[in-house]
């Protein structure tokens, strides 16, 4: 501990100076908001073959609270060191504040477009489990009273299923990371806030529970899923001491064989998912199917955040991070050009991949099944176009920027 706290003085002590963007990180988050719209533009084509789980038991969602948590401790010590706290800790409270409001208008566009009788808005009013054929409406129903509307509307309580994260994020800009950039200034109380917020994951595992009945809570339970936003700023904020603990050849070749392993096996694993709209060719059953189902069900749900799902989203990340490092130069030009700027504006886009789930939905009905190989590749193919145009020349990216 004593050699771990020597280290964080070392780097601490130095003038902390802003560091050239790690482009591999702003690809893994391109890859993130490509992967979620795929999955929300609900046609099963060639794209949904790597998007649907089919690189572990991960999603896109736990990507981008995890990198994106990564990227703002990396750059929320730079602007610490610069500015104090009191101005960084109000950044992130504005930055939140947008959000919110961003979030609100969201949910207002198909309050607006319904009346209107031109513009199918189905597909943001309600979440259709593909698997059973189940509606859910996600505002409130005919007759409601207006007390449920304004309740809908200012506390997030209804909306689009596609922009649910951005409540869960602006919830954490808002209320949790001035409290991380406090404890984050020593070593010692950064770790003892990450064996709490650790503490608090593994109760709701337990016993699990919702603090607010914001919707975002149904599907992303902030007290499971603060706690891989919180690793990932510690990661992102003590990512130069990792770099140094990490100079060891010795030290580098256990964890990337660790973690290989780790996302190996589980990938192998994940390819026998029981999800009822893969292909049978393109499944690999290595395990029984109620093996794969009892260790999905018990140790790697989405919505719970699993254990066995965390492990793999941070091994995972750690290699692909590893990979493209290494082999930028190579792979920089190939992949580089379309996913770098998508994740460098990655909440702009986040946000923009909600309009395109609408427009995609006009074109052509939503539908997993049977699976749309040409039109949906191509309907996917589309959006990511426009993701790319919008991250480089959309309106208002500097405002959410």
């Amino acid at each position: 501990m004593n050699s771990l706290i020597a280290l964080y003085t070392r780097t601490t002590s130095l003038a902390y100076v802003q560091t050239e963007r790690d482009e591999a990180i702003d690809c893994l988050r391109g890859v993130a908001i490509v992967f979620m719209t795929i999955v929300h533009i609900e046609y099963f084509s060639v794209f949904s073959l790597l998007a649907w789980e089919r690189l572990g038991f991960v999603t896109a969602a736990e990507w981008f609270v995890i990198l994106s948590g990564f990227v703002l401790g990396k750059v929320s010590r730079t602007r610490m060191a610069r500015l104090g706290w009191t101005t960084t800790a109000w950044k992130s409270v504005s930055r939140g504040a947008k959000l919110y409001l961003v979030n609100i208008v969201l949910i207002l566009i198909p309050i607006v477009a319904q009346p209107l009788g031109i513009v199918k808005t189905a597909v943001l009013t309600h979440f259709v489990d593909e698997a059973t054929g189940t509606v859910y409406p996600l505002y409130p129903v005919q007759g409601a009273r207006l007390e449920d509307w304004f309740n809908t509307v200012l506390l997030l309580r209804g909306g689009p299923h596609q922009a649910q994260v951005l409540g869960l994020y602006a919830t954490l800009l808002i209320f949790v990371v001035p409290f991380l950039l406090l404890a984050f200034q020593r070593l010692s109380s950064a770790l003892l806030l990450l064996l709490a917020s650790g503490a608090l994951y593994a109760w709701h595992l337990l016993v699990p529970f919702r603090w607010s009945d914001m919707q975002f809570e149904n599907a992303f339970p902030l007290a499971a899923w603060q706690f891989p936003f919180v690793a990932g700023v510690f990661a992102g904020w003590f990512s130069n001491e990792s770099r140094l603990l990490l100079a060891s050849r010795a030290r580098q070749r256990c964890l990337y064989a660790f973690c290989v392993t780790g996302t190996l096996v589980l990938f192998v694993i994940a390819q026998g998912h029981m999800d009822p709209f893969t292909p049978a060719w393109a499944k690999l059953s290595l395990l029984p199917r109620d093996a794969i189902e009892s260790l999905y069900l018990g140790y790697a749900q989405k919505n719970e955040l699993g254990p066995l799902r965390l492990f793999n989203d941070f091994c995972l990340l750690i290699v692909l991070h590893a990979w493209l490092s290494r082999y930028w130069q190579r792979m920089g030009p190939v992949v580089g050009p379309v996913l770098v700027p998508i994740g460098k504006a990655s909440l702009y886009c986040f946000v923009a991949h909600v309009i395109l789930v609408l427009v995609a939905s006009q074109m052509i009905p939503f539908g997993l099944q049977p699976p749309r190989w040409i039109a949906g590749s191509a309907m996917h193919l589309g959006a990511i176009a426009a993701l790319w145009l919008l991250a480089r020349y959309g309106p208002g990216r500097r405002w959410l920027g």
